[in-house]
């Protein structure tokens, strides 16, 4: 009769088996570093008015799998608002912005008192519909800025992945 000694591979399976839960559990840590880094880049390089746009910048970290896995950061104003992506990629020519929201950035901007700031709003408008207005790219230089320290945390992570996975091996 011959037999097969199949404890370590039993062993194995079950190593195989929580390596899932060990990946999910340190690319998540990753993961809200990742999020936590390219918001603070993003707050910083955000153009400030009155602050919101630079409030309004958050993350979050989506997916209970390692392939579903997300970290993200963005602006949490209404879904209405478009001032976070105007600031972002700009507005072509062509396209005017309602001078209403912009009443408030000529007053305090250009100091031209509240009772005359919807007329010069309205000509800023108007120029901004004519000839655009470049894109800030804050998100984008943020995480490009943070690219390197972004590709750290993943990389300690996969290091204390394969570090409990030998512990959990012996």
């Amino acid at each position: 009769m011959y037999s097969v000694d199949l404890s370590d591979v039993e062993k194995a399976l079950r190593g195989l088996k929580a390596e899932a839960e060990v990946s999910l559990k340190h690319f998540r840590i990753a993961a809200e570093a990742t999020s936590r880094l390219v918001q603070g880049g993003a707050r910083k390089l955000a153009p400030v008015d009155q602050g919101a746009l630079r409030q309004s910048i958050t993350g979050e970290v989506l997916g209970g799998a390692v392939e579903s896995l997300q970290a993200r950061v963005f602006s949490d104003l209404s879904e209405e608002e478009v001032y976070p992506s105007v600031m972002e990629f700009g507005r072509k020519a062509g396209s005017m912005p309602p001078p209403s929201a912009l009443e408030r950035w000529v007053h305090l901007k250009l100091g031209v008192p509240e009772h005359l700031a919807a007329g010069v709003a309205f000509v800023v408008a108007r120029a901004i519909g004519r000839h655009g207005i470049p894109g800030k790219f804050f998100f984008k230089r943020a995480f490009e800025s943070t690219e390197a320290q972004v590709r750290n945390y993943w990389k300690a992570a996969l290091d204390r992945i394969a570090d409990e996975m030998a512990r959990r091996m012996d």
